[in-house]
């Protein structure tokens, strides 16, 4: 407890930030000055003041904690394997316009300049401090301070209208015109590249391969906005394979959306749940708490039908006296038709998503198959994994177990989906911008990661002629100069290695270790530390390089970084 408390989580990945952040020790206990400098260096500075110079000076990049720009950095060189079109120089001069503004305003309109700082300072500066956000955000989070730039943008308003009051009589009277067409028009040209979405198809040729590799009648479970809305678009608007049943899980803990599987959509039929609308629905068991007083399974079918019930020796009081209801162990078997799958429940406690999931898996009896994408399983705290089938970019509840805690691989389902049935052409366009956070991580990386997985699989169970054409056909489609490289790249040099392809194999190692050494040279140019995941990609790419030069370089940046460390420290 202390005045403005700032750390306060116990995530261990937020402690991990706070210490990179303050310099605290492992098990150091937080003092007064050490929330005041996460609040100035992180809050206000890295999540504010950064954010704030992205719109008035420039941003180095879109891939999260990009650094802004400085005018002397300069237009960044495009021909570089590390060069983004999200570089958006401006050179200071949206700022230095405003910041002109605001000293006008303070010396003419001493009420106006207070009511527009006031404004500036509500939705920008104090609302940061109001927030108090924990560290490591999902994305950016730069458009929740919009009010303060549209406050700032006021200040520019009157800087332009300074100006020409100034020159108004003087030899170059339109001097204010040209500023205040020239400066937006460059800033426009600036965003242009890496916000034009024209000819971008990727997301709906995903989101049709998505949903054509589920079976007829099948649920499919997302895992958020962002990989749901596309799959929405292509059923409401194109009216494309309505029969499958989309549930996002970031709504599935409220009841009218559960409920909804009770309904028919479409030429989706409904589905059976044992808790549905009326008294005995989800909402008292969010969430339920794990209270391990029995060791051994206990059956799903017993539990829930006591769960409809409303047994009270399912109950337990807090120490406020409020009654919650329990599961007695973490262990699970849930019995059909087809065999007991055994499941284990992680963590504390069951959402209410997962009891709707594992009641749906009890009433329908693999009546209709049941799919999860990539985002939705790892958000689970329920064990399906043994149970899964992957087939694509699809994964599939199945009632046999694997032997390992591997999901298992539908190979012929997989290649199916992904080169038969698949259509990447879009990908191949150079022109089209595909953003670091939306396209990169979240669809084309994962996308090369699961060829890379199908490749291994054919290559275990000793099918090399179709492992090598999948490599191949991986890299015609997947892997072109426009787009981020990432490990995926370095498992597929190592199948070109292992399949005698050097001038292939050669061009994506050594692209990625380009790439890499220049992104972390420029993260330590601006301070930043660079990401452990980008230090073993360029490692990796290093070693299988084996090439003396480009060793020599790599031991030379990372003893750049020790000592960039060091002086830090």
């Amino acid at each position: 407890m202390t005045l403005l408390p700032r750390i306060y989580s116990n995530d261990p990945a937020h402690i991990a930030t706070y210490r990179e952040w303050t310099g605290l020790s492992a098990g150091e206990e937080p003092r007064f000055r050490n929330n005041l400098t996460f609040m100035f260096r992180y809050q206000l500075g890295h999540m504010f003041g950064r954010y704030f110079m992205w719109n008035f000076a420039g941003r180095t990049s879109d891939i999260q904690h990009a650094d802004w720009l400085t005018p002397w950095q300069g237009l960044p060189d495009r021909s570089l394997v590390s060069y983004s079109r999200a570089n958006n120089q401006y050179y200071m001069l949206p700022l230095l316009l405003g910041l002109m503004g605001a000293i006008i305003q303070f010396k003419r309109d001493r009420k106006g300049f207070m009511a527009t700082l006031f404004f500036f300072l509500i939705t920008g500066f104090l609302l940061a401090v109001y927030l108090n956000a924990t560290p490591n955000e999902p994305r950016e989070r730069d458009y929740i301070y919009v009010g303060s730039y549209a406050a700032f943008s006021i200040w520019i308003g009157l800087g332009i209208m300074s100006i020409s009051q100034i020159t108004r009589n003087g030899k170059v009277p339109y001097i204010s015109g040209l500023l205040a067409i020239s400066i937006p028009v460059w800033v426009f040209y600036q965003n242009l590249d890496d916000h034009n979405r024209a000819s971008r198809t990727y997301q709906i040729d995903n989101a049709r391969n998505v949903l054509g590799s589920c079976e007829k009648g099948a649920v499919l479970f997302t895992g958020g906005d962002n990989d749901t809305f596309p799959l929405w678009y292509l059923q409401e608007v194109e009216g494309y394979r309505t029969d499958v049943r989309v549930k996002v899980l970031s709504y599935f803990n409220a009841d009218w959306y559960i409920n909804q599987l009770s309904r028919p959509y479409h030429d989706s039929p409904p589905f059976r749940l044992t808790l549905k609308s009326g008294e005995n629905q989800y909402g008292p068991y969010d969430p339920l708490f794990i209270h391990e007083t029995i060791r051994s399974p206990i059956s799903w079918g017993k539990y829930i039908n006591a769960l409809k019930a409303q047994n009270p020796q399912l109950t337990l009081k807090s120490n406020s006296g409020e009654q919650y209801y329990f599961i007695p162990s973490r262990q699970i078997d849930l019995s059909t038709s087809k065999g007991i799958l055994h499941i284990n429940i992680d963590g504390s406690y069951l959402l209410k998503s997962e009891l709707a999931i594992l009641d749906l898996l009890y009433t329908n009896d693999w009546d209709r198959p049941v799919y999860f994408n990539f985002t939705s399983l790892n958000s689970l705290n329920i064990d399906l994994r043994p149970y899964l089938s992957q087939e694509g970019l699809v994964y599939k509840l199945i009632p046999e177990r694997s032997e390992t805690t591997e999901i298992q691989v539908n190979l012929e389902r997989s290649y199916e989906n992904l080169v038969v049935n698949a259509d990447y052409s879009n990908l191949a366009d150079p022109e089209i911008y595909f953003n670091h956070e939306d396209y990169q991580t979240r669809m084309i990386i994962p996308l090369k990661f699961t060829f890379n997985a199908l490749i291994n699989s054919y290559l275990e169970q000793g099918d090399r002629e179709r492992a090598h054409e999948l490599t191949l056909f991986a890299y015609k489609n997947l892997y072109f100069d426009h787009l981020e490289p990432s490990y995926a790249d370095i498992q597929l040099a190592g199948f070109m290695k292992n399949f005698q392809k050097s001038k292939e194999f050669t061009k994506l190692a050594g692209r990625t270790f380009q790439f890499f050494y220049k992104k972390i040279n420029r993260q330590s140019d601006h301070n930043e530390t660079p990401s452990g995941s980008d230090l073993i990609v360029l490692q990796e790419s290093s070693r299988l390089l084996k090439d003396p030069v480009t060793s020599a370089r790599y031991r030379e940046l990372v003893d750049r970084l020790k000592t960039d460390h060091e002086r830090r420290r």
